[in-house]
Parts: structure tokens; sequence; C-alpha cells
């Protein structure tokens, strides 16, 4: 890990971050199948926003993950699910990735870290994710490494490409929330 570094993402990034995420979110438990092109067409949107932020961890000058987000209400599948005020005008961190052979070295956490610490620099003082109940590593990371909370779950239907066969599954997805650090997350004593 002490090879990876996580800095903010460059244009020239763009196509590396794209064919990396179809092929993240083609495995288990997604199964989604999305070209480079609507990828790279998301991160332009995600750019659009001012309040927007986009990291990406690096080893030996590639990128090897990546993580973005952006204000809560720009997501409003997930907004609508909010009932405190404080957290419907959160920092909603809706991606979060990293290569396989990168993966159980922490760089989803210096990502994570990465972000919610510049979230809060930017004047946000909750942040809010969601993903699959399938997703322990993730729910472990958030719960347990900054404290947040389950505030919901939703039964979602999903299109998911297995064996090549598209189908649609159930899925069933926690919304979490938290009080953003003010520190790194090697520095709170979380144990991690």
């Amino acid at each position: 890990m002490s090879n990876v570094r996580i800095r903010p993402f460059e244009e020239s990034d763009k196509p590396i971050l794209a064919d990396l995420y179809v092929r993240c979110f083609a495995e288990p438990p997604w199964y989604e199948v999305f070209t480079p092109e609507e990828v790279m067409a998301d991160i332009d949107a995600v750019r659009s926003y001012p309040e927007s932020i986009l990291f990406v961890a690096e080893e030996e000058n590639r990128p090897i993950g990546a993580a973005w987000g952006f204000s809560i209400v720009r997501s409003a599948s997930v907004f609508r699910l909010l009932s405190d005020a404080h957290d419907r005008h959160s920092f909603y961190h809706s991606e979060l990735f990293v290569d396989p052979h990168a993966r159980s070295r922490g760089v989803a956490r210096q990502l994570v870290s990465h972000m919610l610490l510049e979230a809060r620099d930017r004047g946000f003082n909750r942040g809010s994710v969601r993903t699959s109940v399938d997703q322990a590593i993730v729910q472990r990371l958030y719960l347990k490494g900054y404290s947040f909370t389950v505030i919901a779950e939703e039964s979602v239907v999903s299109k998911k490409t297995i064996d090549g066969i598209e189908t649609e599954q159930p899925d069933r997805r926690l919304i979490m929330t938290g009080w953003l650090p003010t520190k790194p997350w090697w520095n709170i004593g979380c144990g991690h």
C-alpha cells in the first residue's frame, strides 16, 4: 500500500477508469453491464456538478481505483429515503471501485477517507452512501470505520448479466448516513 497515492481526478484518467469500472461492476454481486462510453458520460455528468469530488488511487503511475460523490440532492432515489434534515443536506458517496489485484490493501479505505475529508472541507457535515446487503466490506468500512448507521433499506430489481444472460434480480440496498470525520481514518482509532 505504500506505493498507492490518492489524488484528484484528471481528464486523462477517464478511459482507464471507465474500463476498470466496467470490469469491477461485472463482478458479483453487481453483475452489471456497462460500456466504457456510458461510464465516461457519467463521469462527465458528475464533474459538471460544482460540489462533486472525484479521487483516484494510483500505483506506479496507473489508476487502480476511484471514488466520487456529490450532494445527496442529485440522487433522487436515495434522497427520497432520507427523513432527517441533516441527512437531506449530506454528501453522497456515489461510486467506489478498486482493481481486483489491488484489493485487501486498504485502497478503498484511503479513497473514502480522502473523499469524506474533502467533503467536510467543502462544508458538508454529514455523509450518505447506498450499497447492496451483499457488500459486507463496504458496510463494515462505513459502519465501523466511520460510525455511520443504517437508516433505510430498499428492495430493488436490478438488471444483471450472469453467464451472458440478462435477467432481472431482486436486491436489497442499505442506506447509511453519519457525521463526516474531522481527521483521517488512521487517526480516528477505529482499529483498522
